[in-house]
């Protein structure tokens, strides 16, 4: 056994339906190991609602095993509700009071008592001469950061940072990627719920979450079919569902009706929000940038990258970690799934 071993930064990303972890060297950023690992199959949960904190613990166990723990750094990020995200302002204080000042305006913001939620936030800006200071928040129910820590007890207190995953993803498409000058949409989408975000130099970041995903479509096929949820991801993986609704075959009509419709409802909600954007800013989007790991599903990355499918706009997709990979070992990866781990893991 080497008796040398990497300093490295981890970045968990725990998802709704699978855990990505990325670890990377300290000394230059090189990745070291990236993984995915599903909670849901036929000897995990079979639905999202089964996943527990000791699934959770099991499956982080076994990604750990091989990774040198001893010098490691760690940080998490965690899905949220998608309807628990805000853009706030409060006045001009000092960086230890910011988290004081965001529990009283987040107060009025939440549906359950602001004592029940941890919360993460970004500095978006700082206006000297309004005195004011304005902010992306996140709350996270306690209840989910207590799931987290009761699945990671061996390295709690190595972790310093438990971040909302679409912000992880975020921050580092603003750092990496965005030009600071475009009007500009990005979209992630997920297992249980996807978030769209309007980025513009002008104006302060407009959010849309909507509960659209891979969670969703299964769901669709499952009671369309009478199939378990599992069976009912396998047949959507498979790609034999996309090639039927593609040739219009009278099979599986109802099914090959509502998927194409909760594609259509899901792309219609991003055009109202757009319109709704250049309404209020007279600005207007001029490309969208999508990552996530619904991507992968070749039928949703072909509608999106067909522009009179999707909302008449240019989609690129964003695959942040190439960067840090050595050549070809992209292939082997679950590519577009990594950008929520990969922020956590850079993150200081």
């Amino acid at each position: 056994m080497s008796l040398w071993s990497p300093q490295l930064r981890v970045g968990i990303d725990i998802g709704n339906n699978s855990i990505k972890l990325i670890a990377l060297n300290k000394k230059n950023n090189s990745v070291y190991r990236a993984e995915s690992a599903n909670l849901i199959g036929d000897k995990l949960a079979h639905e999202p609602q089964d996943i527990t904190s000791t699934l959770i613990k099991s499956v982080i166990g076994d990604m750990l095993q091989d990774i040198p723990c001893k010098k490691a750094t760690f940080n998490i990020s965690v899905s949220v509700p998608y309807n628990n995200l805000f853009v706030i302002q409060i006045p001009l204080v000092n960086d230890s009071e910011i988290r004081q000042a965001i529990y009283w305006d987040l107060s009025a913001l939440l549906p359950d008592p602001v004592d029940q939620y941890e919360f993460d936030f970004q500095v978006l800006n700082r206006d000297r001469k309004a005195k004011q200071i304005t902010l992306i928040v996140g709350a996270v129910p306690k209840k989910n950061i207590d799931t987290v820590l009761k699945s990671l007890v061996k390295l709690a207190n190595k972790i310093p940072v438990i971040e909302i995953d679409m912000l992880a993803a975020l921050d580092l498409f603003l750092a990496t990627e965005y030009d600071n000058a475009s009007t500009i949409g990005f979209l992630q989408l997920g297992a249980e719920q996807s978030t769209y975000t309007i980025i513009s130099k002008n104006q302060n970041p407009a959010f849309l979450s909507l509960p659209f995903g891979g969670n969703m479509l299964d769901t669709i096929i499952s009671s369309q079919l009478g199939i378990s949820f599992i069976a009912a991801n396998e047949y959507r993986q498979s790609g034999e569902l996309y090639r039927k609704i593609h040739q219009k075959s009278s099979s599986e009509a109802a099914l090959e009706r509502e998927i194409p419709k909760a594609i259509v409802a899901f792309i219609k909600s991003l055009i109202q929000f757009n319109a709704r954007f250049s309404h209020n800013t007279g600005e207007t989007v001029s490309k969208i940038y999508a990552t996530g790991g619904l991507l992968n599903d070749r039928f949703i990355g072909d509608v999106l990258q067909i522009d009179q499918y999707f909302i008449d706009l240019p989609c690129q997709f964003w695959e942040p970690l190439s960067a840090y990979l050595k050549n070809g070992e992209l292939e082997s990866i679950n590519k577009f799934a990594y950008a929520s781990a990969l922020g956590v893991a850079l993150r200081d």
